[in-house]
């Protein structure tokens, strides 16, 4: 396994260039392009982790509401990737990929594996494909072993859920989950073009 050495400090360029978004840009900003990627789509999941309780209030009722506040228990990883990326590169993409995953296991358990939470797992894997370079492949493959085993967990759920739904509103919370990884694949999408966009210039 290949490690990155810590970044650089931003520059006084790179600082007046985020300067536009204060504080939030300065956090964000990474001088790789691919890193800096990351860091937007962890605050991205990050910053809608708050609402996914209301979301799962809204889909399956009122009964959902004690146990829907434990999805929240991610929210500190997403926001920590940039951090991280700014003293080690490579540890702050393999976070981003390894707490999308260990989110989604620790959700299959407290809403279970009815409610479609497992699709968030082939994000995690393109994430874990698109941002690694070349040189880090064996951590890219080590995620992504990760991942499959995570995927295999949910499929056959050794323990019973934390929560039982009736069967309609785990229709209605999957196909709640369907439509923000549809969005979540789409931020990805416009993201990588940057990038590819960025490189071939």
């Amino acid at each position: 396994m290949t490690l990155s050495r810590p970044a650089a400090p931003p520059t006084p360029a790179a600082s007046h260039a985020a300067g536009p978004m204060g504080p939030l840009g300065r956090y964000l900003h990474h001088p790789q392009p691919r890193v800096a990627a990351a860091n937007l789509l962890a605050l991205v999941v990050g910053w809608n982790t708050p609402f996914y309780p209301l979301m799962l209030r809204w889909a399956a009722g009122p009964e959902v509401w004690p146990i829907g506040w434990l999805t929240l228990l991610s929210c500190p990883l997403f926001l920590a990737v940039p951090w991280l990326a700014r003293r080690n590169p490579t540890a702050g993409l393999a976070l981003l990929a390894s707490a999308g995953t260990l989110n989604t296991l620790f959700c299959a358990w407290v809403l279970g594996p009815g409610t479609g939470i497992a699709l968030f797992l082939p994000p995690c894997a393109l994430l874990a494909a698109l941002l690694h370079r070349p040189q880090e492949r064996s951590l890219m493959l080590g995620v992504l072993g990760l991942i499959l085993a995570v995927a295999v967990l949910c499929a056959w759920m050794p323990v019973p859920p934390l929560l039982t739904m009736p069967t309609e509103a785990a229709a209605r919370v999957l196909a709640m989950n369907a439509g923000s990884v549809l969005c979540l694949s789409l931020v990805m999408a416009l993201r990588y073009a940057r990038l590819l966009e960025g490189e071939g210039r």
